[in-house]
């Protein structure tokens, strides 16, 4: 969105999913196994034809990776192919999702990192969701050249958002201060460390409360967490 209000043409590739927008410009869904071994992920299957008939009408002049596996192959394939720039955006630390996948090992976790810093040192450019991510990959031994490029949110969107009914709702005291975490509650986002560290805020201020926006598997631990620490009541999850 952001390319196209700066005069861009783009053409998103992304695999489908349940009840996507009926109006998609410039877009091509590839199919995709929904839930991949029980995660929030999609794991797409062979591209099909009309990918190709796609991008002959669309002649794409840079290619945009978001994922160095699954699909990041088809972007690495089709720049070779179309002899243009392919710059990569490295999101994660990728070797935190292998639980996901059957035979999860110490061995699986060096592959996957091994894997992802070449194909970053294979790509014209990289960008990096933040500074540390960015020092990670230097140190890894990733020489293609690196710019930190936050992860846009558009705060437009938020703008009008009541705050104070919010609290009313939620039971939250209007000058309580609140701490919290927005996003998936799955075992790669670290949330034990997480949950350890808010219960700690909530005991240092009586008077804070800790607002969880998001689900996932690690929803029960969190919630058993506070409920150790008899903050149940400071805990809100809407």
């Amino acid at each position: 969105q952001g390319y196209r209000e700066r005069g861009h043409r783009v053409l998103v590739v992304a695999p489908v999913f349940p009840e996507m927008p009926v109006d998609e410009p410039d877009t091509v869904r590839i199919p995709a196994i929904q839930n991949f071994n029980g995660s929030d992920f999609s794991a797409v299957l062979s591209v099909p034809g009309r990918l190709d008939e796609a991008l002959d009408a669309f002649a794409p002049d840079l290619i945009h990776a978001h994922h160095p596996f699954l699909i990041g192959s088809t972007a690495m394939r089709v720049a070779t192919e179309r002899d243009c720039p392919l710059v990569f955006t490295h999101h994660t630390r990728y070797e935190a999702y292998t639980h996901y996948v059957p035979g999860d090992s110490p061995m699986l976790k060096r592959f996957v990192t091994e894997l992802s810093t070449h194909y970053a040192n294979s790509c014209d450019a990289v960008f990096a969701p933040s500074q540390s991510i960015a020092e990670m990959l230097t140190e890894r031994g990733v020489e293609t050249p690196i710019a930190v490029v936050p992860t846009g949110i558009d705060a437009a969107a938020f703008s009008a958002g009541d705050g104070r009914r919010f609290r009313r709702e939620q039971g939250i005291p209007e000058t309580a201060p609140v701490v919290g975490h927005v996003g998936r509650l799955a075992e790669e986002k670290n949330l034990d460390y997480l949950g350890q560290a808010l219960v700690q805020a909530l005991r240092d201020d009586k008077h804070a409360h800790c607002l969880i926006v998001g689900d996932g598997p690690m929803g029960e631990a969190l919630d058993a967490a506070f409920a150790r620490a008899s903050l149940s009541g400071r805990l809100h999850r809407p």
